[in-house]
């Protein structure tokens, strides 16, 4: 399987797809868990069914706001923008929090 980007195409094992899809699941489970450990589910179904159209500029607005969550989510907070980049990521997360 060859994944064409900027004109180049580039070998993509399905293994690493797999793997990189098993790493998205396991980070957005992480994520429900701490949300719910909070008690924050509803607020942050509202917030993510908000944020979806603007998915995009959400995840860069986490890189900005990097310096301040550092000390309260660690590395993490550079691969929640990351699943916040993917709108289906969004969806996924929202289901989550809902059940």
């Amino acid at each position: 399987m060859n994944v064409v980007y900027s004109g180049q195409s580039t070998p993509c094992h399905d293994g690493q797809l797999a793997k990189n899809a098993v790493q998205e699941t396991d980070d957005l489970a992480e994520l429900a868990s701490r949300i719910e450990a909070q008690g924050l589910e509803t607020l942050a179904v509202i917030a993510l069914e908000m944020l979806k159209p603007i998915g995009f500029l959400s995840s860069q607005l986490l890189l900005v706001l990097d310096p301040l969550l550092s000390p309260l989510v660690g590395e993490k907070a550079h691969r929640w923008a990351a699943l916040m980049e993917d709108r289906a990521n969004i969806e996924r997360l929202s289901s989550i929090l809902r059940r």
